[in-house]
């Protein structure tokens, strides 16, 4: 899915720099979003964690 938006942006910008700017835009955004939701994961399962061994 990434990886169509990535090429149609690369397809429709003649401008490369843009298409550049416009690819990096887009993994900076997926790796944040990966990171936030990795973030939250460990979280909870520290939270988990904790209330199971204070019961």
């Amino acid at each position: 899915m990434v990886v169509g938006i990535i090429g149609v942006e690369w397809y429709r910008n003649e401008n490369w720099e843009e298409a550049w700017q416009a690819t990096k835009g887009y993994c900076t955004g997926a790796t944040i979003g990966m990171l936030a939701k990795l973030v939250t994961g460990i979280t909870m399962f520290g939270v988990f964690t904790v209330s199971v061994l204070f019961m």
